[in-house]
């Protein structure tokens, strides 16, 4: 981009102007001269002058090509020319970002319960995009699932999945098992109250699935109801094991981003009650404690944007994923 010179446009004074003398009154060839000139002889120097000082603005003018960021580079007196290569061997402004190339893992984690039936077919229907996306970023990527209602089950103990068509093959599974109401398990218990235990397969996703050094971690978590802590026993059979501070520690201290679909504020029935406010622990804190996602530098989204038809689950998972990576925790 070419620069902008700055200087006079307007460069002496009026004609007619005359210089006030302290002295005597000038000569008569003094006069003869002004008469030739039509310019006083003062106003010569004062043209002189200000000529000289455009010239200096000029050469030390600001720089306005657009800096990175959207704002004016002062380039200096010693800048370099536009082409060449930043002094620390970067890449050159105008390059491109560059690869980082560090690993990709990813966790799903998904309440079973009846009630997340679409949401869980959304996942299904969209996860080839998300693994297509993913990989575009990096080949070294990884998918892993856990799944919820009052226990948790880690899928093939969290290991990653060898192909997008296995990954595809378990949610199918799982997208049945919502219509059964009951425990992923497969223990005796059904699901008869509202909460889910969403800390307990958060806390199973930190610390049993396999997080790589040097990866971008993130685990994609989706619920439509609240979360217990201990002591509660969930459906009068299953303990939670693991409170909300303790979940809180695990993800932030292995550095995993949280993007949590989750509802805010009043909950739906149930089939049993509606929870006062679901949205806590997502979209609020909770007993003095920042929201997960916000505390882990993820995001929330509302879940019920997803039944209505306004958010498409790839797609806010796929931004997700394309922002996080190669960023630092």
């Amino acid at each position: 981009m070419r620069r902008r010179r700055r200087g006079g446009e307007h460069g002496g004074v009026e004609d007619g102007e005359e210089e006030a003398g302290e002295d005597a009154a000038p000569s008569t060839a003094a006069k003869m001269q002004r008469a030739r000139s039509g310019r006083p002889r003062g106003a010569a120097s004062l043209v002189a002058l200000v000529a000289l000082v455009a010239l200096v603005l000029a050469g030390c003018g600001e720089d306005r090509r657009p800096a990175l960021d959207g704002g004016p580079v002062d380039a200096g007196l010693d800048a370099a020319p536009p082409d060449a290569a930043p002094p620390d061997g970067g890449p050159r402004p105008d390059a491109g970002p560059p690869l980082c190339g560090a690993p990709l893992d990813v966790v799903f984690v998904i309440d079973t319960s009846t009630s997340m039936e679409a949401e869980l077919l959304e996942v299904r229907t969209g996860i080839r995009r998300i693994w297509n996306a993913a990989r575009a970023l990096t080949l070294d990527t990884r998918f892993g699932l856990v799944v919820f209602v009052d226990d948790v089950v880690a899928v093939a103990g969290c290991t990653p999945f060898g192909s997008v068509e296995a990954l595809e093959a378990e949610l199918d599974r799982w997208w049945a098992f919502t219509s059964t109401n009951r425990q992923p398990n497969g223990g005796a218990a059904s699901n008869t109250d509202c909460p889910e235990n969403s800390l307990d397969a958060l806390h199973a996703a930190a610390t049993r699935c396999t997080w790589r050094e040097g990866a971008t971690r993130l685990i994609v978590h989706a619920t439509d109801d609240t979360f217990a802590e201990p002591p509660a026993l969930l459906s009068e059979a299953i303990p939670v094991q693991h409170g909300y501070a303790e979940v809180l520690e695990a993800l932030t201290s292995r550095e995993l981003r949280l993007g949590s679909f989750a509802a805010p504020g009043i909950g739906e029935f149930c089939g049993v009650a509606m929870t006062e406010n679901v949205g806590v622990g997502w979209h609020e804190p909770y007993m003095g404690m920042p929201a997960l996602p916000v505390a882990t530098g993820g995001r929330a989204w509302n879940v019920r944007d997803v039944r209505d038809g306004e958010l498409d689950m790839a797609d806010a998972i796929n931004e997700l994923i394309a922002d996080e990576y190669c960023t630092l925790y």
